[in-house]
């Protein structure tokens, strides 16, 4: 993208000839040529992305991830669950890694809220009472946006 810009301010604003830019930068002429002869737009963001292996068990995933929000939070899908099923009941054969991605986004858009477990510490006070500290990150459900909220829970045990 830079080497647009490097291209026609060599050409227009310094003079120099398609041969020498194309010695300079390595490109052949007729890159040169084509970046001089045409405006470059940049690149546009994809609007979806793709999962070409994954496309045809989406709709299994989604209807698995919607079941799973009237149930209690140990027994929902966890990503490694969501790819465990698929390949024993539908013979996937894709990658976990574009499981875990689809699923994340899945589970935010069915309002499961806690994407990241909690994580926890017994703590004993000065006068010995026993408590207990937890902290980790989840998304809002229904608040609409698509921030992170950070969870700090402290209880105290007696």
């Amino acid at each position: 993208m830079d080497q647009y810009e490097h291209v026609r301010t060599a050409h227009r604003v310094y003079g120099q000839t398609i041969s020498e830019i194309a010695r300079i930068t390595g490109h052949s002429r007729n890159t040169i040529r084509k970046a001089l002869s045409e405006s470059h737009s940049g690149y546009s963001p994809r609007q979806q992305q793709p999962y070409p292996v994954l496309g045809p068990f989406m709709k299994t995933i989604d209807d698995w991830l919607s079941e799973d929000k009237d149930r209690p939070r140990k027994q929902r899908h966890t990503a490694q669950r969501v790819f465990d099923r698929l390949v024993a009941e539908r013979g996937f054969t894709g990658s976990a890694s574009n499981v875990r991605k689809y699923s994340a986004r899945g589970q935010r858009a069915a309002g499961n809220q806690c994407s990241a477990g909690l994580y926890s510490a017994e703590t004993r006070t000065r006068s010995g009472s026993r408590g207990g500290l937890g902290h980790g990150h989840g998304h809002p459900a229904g608040s609409g946006d698509e921030g992170q909220v950070f969870l700090h829970a402290l209880e105290r045990f007696g």
